[in-house]
C-alpha cells in the first residue's frame, strides 16, 4: 500500500515533514468542506490543498536531485532522532487536532483563561528572560 507514494525511498525525516504539512493541509481541508462554508471558499480550499501538496513534493523531488551525488545521503536516525522526530509530529497533531476543536470549547470560561495564557505564550519569554538576565545588556545610566 505504501509503496504506490514512493516511502519505501524516503527518509523517515522526510516523511515527518511529510506528515507535518499534511496535518496543516487537514486542517485548511476542514474548513473549507464545512457544511456551512460558501462553494467558493470551498473550491479555493481545493485548489490551495492541491497547490499545496504539489508545491511541497515537487519542490522535494527537485532538491533531492539537484543534491544527489554532491550532500551524502540523510544519515539513519538514532534514538535521539527518532524520539524528536516523534515528539515533533505528535505535537503538530495535537495542535490540529486543538485547532479542529477549539471552536465547539471557546466560549467555555476555561478556553477565555488559556487563550491568555496561550496569547502570552505561556510566559515562556519571562522565564527564559529571567534564566540568562545576566547575559543581557544593561544600558549605563
Amino acid at each position: 500500500m505504501c509503496c504506490g507514494f514512493g516511502f519505501q525511498h524516503k527518509s523517515p525525516q522526510a516523511i515527518a515533514l511529510g506528515a507535518i504539512l499534511i496535518f496543516g493541509v487537514a486542517y485548511m481541508l476542514a474548513q473549507g468542506f464545512a457544511d456551512a462554508a460558501p462553494k467558493a471558499l470551498t473550491r479555493r480550499t481545493a485548489v490551495y490543498a492541491v497547490a499545496a501538496s504539489v508545491g511541497y513534493f515537487t519542490l522535494q523531488m527537485a532538491a533531492t536531485s539537484a543534491t544527489t551525488g554532491i550532500l551524502p545521503p540523510t544519515p539513519p536516525p538514532g534514538p535521539l532522532q527518532w524520539a524528536l522526530i516523534l515528539l515533533t509530529v505528535v505535537s503538530f497533531g495535537l495542535v490540529a487536532v486543538v485547532q479542529a476543536m477549539f471552536p465547539l470549547w471557546a466560549y467555555h470560561p476555561a478556553a477565555a483563561g488559556l487563550r491568555v495564557h496561550l496569547s502570552n505564550g505561556f510566559y515562556a519569554d519571562a522565564a527564559f528572560d529571567r534564566l540568562i538576565g545576566g547575559w543581557s545588556t544593561h544600558s549605563a545610566s
